[in-house]
């Protein structure tokens, strides 16, 4: 079985880029997301802010895509010389 390359790009895109707005998001209101910051050293422009969310929840969304890409390639990768061997 292959997987496909767009969907787990998009799947873990989705999944990382909700998964830092939602976090931001609730960092905000709570006011507890001091450990949020450091993504500000990872993230250029990342912020606890309104315009945080925003551009986390981007950098979540492209850092997830490349990530899922990789991945489902990685496996196919060796799912293919699993066949051959």
């Amino acid at each position: 079985m292959k997987l496909k390359l767009l969907a787990m790009g998009l799947a873990g895109g989705v999944i990382l880029g909700g998964v830092i707005f939602l976090l931001t998001l609730s960092a905000r209101l709570g006011g507890h997301g001091q450990h949020l910051a450091l993504l500000n050293s990872i993230f250029w422009h990342y912020s606890i802010s309104f315009r945080g969310t925003l551009i986390g929840g981007a950098y979540g969304f492209v850092s997830g895509f490349v990530g899922g890409g990789v991945f489902a390639w990685i496996y196919n990768l060796f799912a293919g010389e699993a066949k051959a061997g």
